[in-house]
């Protein structure tokens, strides 16, 4: 039995090492009532960098990967988020900012993603968890808290594709926990014509 479990263990590796792909969690929790579903948000996605003092390779290697990491994804986040929310029935705009310092906005709500956990294996995968929060403009009060995993299996890596799948599946959980309302009942990434 452990032996089979092994087997089909190390096919779907192998498999998933093949393709190349970055699975995607996303959890989430809404903090406030809101009167109505969000249709239009303003997007700030910060671009903050890990740095913290390290005592091993190992975590130098980590920093330095999430660090490239996160200088190569977030500007395809920045560009793709506001697209595919649009796409999906929810008018938006975007800033890629280092100091959180962005756009002025008339919306009343806005939805920060910023870089929050790196990690490495000796695979050369790496594990990059993204923060997100929608918060009231005016009155500051916290509306919902998320946190999206991505992880890089075999070739993988962040790039547009990655960017508007991240989008997907946060319109899709911000639906499910009556933050948003979609255009259709899922979520769509755009047609190839609008990349």
């Amino acid at each position: 039995m452990y032996r089979v479990l092994r087997l089909a263990a190390l096919s779907l590796a192998v498999f998933f090492g093949l393709l190349g792909c970055v699975p995607t969690t996303v959890t989430g929790q809404k903090f406030a009532a809101i009167d109505e579903p969000i249709g239009q948000l303003a997007i700030y996605v910060l671009e903050a960098k890990f740095e913290r003092p390290y005592d091993t390779l190992e975590l130098k290697k980590t920093e330095v990967s999430g660090n490239v990491d996160v200088e190569k994804f977030f500007p395809h986040l920045a560009r793709r988020l506001p697209l595919v929310f649009s796409f999906n029935g929810i008018e938006s705009k975007s800033v890629l900012s280092m100091a959180g310092k962005g756009f002025s906005t008339n919306y009343q709500y806005a939805l920060t993603v910023v870089p929050q956990r790196v990690s490495w294996s000796s695979r050369r995968d790496t594990s990059l968890d993204v923060s997100c929060q929608i918060m009231n403009v005016k009155t500051q009060v916290k509306i919902w808290v998320g946190k999206i995993s991505l992880e890089t299996v075999g070739t993988g890596k962040y790039d547009e594709k990655i960017a508007d799948v991240f989008a997907v599946k946060l319109l899709n959980k911000l639906r499910d926990d009556g933050i948003l309302k979609l255009r259709a009942a899922e979520a769509q990434v755009l047609p190839p014509t609008s990349m």
